[in-house]
């Protein structure tokens, strides 16, 4: 299943909203029935540390050990990601490892 972030706007942040569409997301992968998940950035122009950490953050902590998969995210974007699941004690490497790829 691909969620494509650009399709919910295009500058995310807040806690709050972050937390909003992880939920909307693991509802979504629930009802379908949804296995590998990727998480598309095209087209998303900025993120705060806070978006990241309770979406991505908390959705690779709860779906563990089948973690999403992140594509088309700026360096920018990607770095908050590592710093988020490394100060969660998650191991970065598989939800990044086509971070840059663009699809």
């Amino acid at each position: 299943m691909q969620f494509r972030l650009a399709e919910y706007g295009l500058v995310f942040s807040t806690r709050d909203r972050g937390s909003r569409m992880r939920a909307d997301l693991l509802e979504h992968i629930s009802e379908t029935s949804a296995g590998t998940v990727t998480i598309d950035f095209a087209g998303v122009l900025s993120s705060s540390y806070s978006f990241i950490d309770e979406f991505i953050g908390k959705l690779v902590g709860l779906t563990a050990p089948v973690s999403p998969t992140v594509v088309n995210a700026t360096p920018m974007i990607t770095e908050t990601i590592e710093k988020s699941l490394r100060r969660r004690g998650l191991d970065p490497d598989r939800v990044l490892a086509a971070a840059l790829q663009y699809v």
